[in-house]
């Protein structure tokens, strides 16, 4: 199964002891495409401050109330390390934040780092042991921003510049519900075909080019043209999910 993120935003973070805020964002890593942080706007304390949340504190969404729950508490979250969301995030923030909540450090390759997230609540001391102290990889990372670090709100409206022109503009990101991994990237057509949506997978990307605002695909205007209509009213329904998954060939 699938989640919308565009549905996501809004939902409220419900922490074991009460409401934290809602999802403003997501941050996601440009190079595996997997969801490595939730923008959590507290505006019902801490002044509005934002704050980062991963995956995996994180359990199952609730669709119809719009709730999703966290292992945290309120106090956990308005003590944790504070982080300006409207600037590049850095590494050593994040290694901040991974030793406050004991969240693994994805990027250094351990076995919770490699981007398999489990959406059910994980027992923080079965997630990342104390570290005295930081390899020298480690400290070169903590003093520098992760350029694959990226915004679903930046990255929504970009351009599709397929092989042999544009042919729309990101709309939505679909993550599979136990990696948090983005499988799909929906894409909002013009030109032609006026108001289809179609899904395009991360694999087959050239390249996204963040000065130009364009994502680049290896794909051709035709190609995209045959691909099945995305229709989020039924992309819920397992044989529907199915069947776009085999024409697609991804695996759930």
């Amino acid at each position: 199964m699938h989640y919308s993120l565009k549905k996501l935003v809004g939902f409220n973070i419900q922490a074991i002891d009460g409401n934290i805020g809602k999802i403003n964002e997501f941050y996601f890593d440009d190079l595996s495409w997997i969801i490595r942080y939730t923008v959590v706007n507290t505006d019902n304390w801490s002044l509005g401050r934002n704050v980062l949340i991963s995956p995996f504190s994180i359990g199952i969404p609730d669709m119809k109330k719009q709730i999703i729950p966290v292992n945290l508490t309120i106090d956990q979250v308005e003590n944790s390390p504070d982080i300006d969301t409207s600037k590049p995030v850095y590494r050593q923030h994040e290694t901040e934040l991974s030793k406050y909540y004991k969240w693994p450090l994805y990027w250094t390759g351990s076995d919770y780092g490699g981007g398999v997230f489990n959406m059910n609540p994980i027992p923080y001391p079965e997630i990342i042991g104390e570290k005295d102290e930081l390899t020298q990889s480690e400290k070169y990372l903590s003093e520098n921003s992760d350029p694959h670090l990226r915004s679903t709100h930046q990255v929504t409206d970009y351009g599709i510049q397929a092989i042999d022109g544009e042919i729309g503009h990101v709309y939505d990101f679909l993550i599979n519900q136990e990696t948090w991994a983005i499988s799909y990237i929906v894409v909002k057509t013009k030109n032609w075909l006026p108001g289809k949506k179609v899904l395009i997978s991360p694999h087959w990307l050239k390249e996204i080019s963040w000065d130009e605002q364009k994502v680049r695909v290896n794909m051709t205007i035709e190609s995209i043209k045959s691909s099945p209509e995305y229709d989020s009213s039924k992309y819920e329904n397992v044989e529907y999910e199915g069947a776009i998954s085999t024409k697609y060939g991804v695996d759930e």
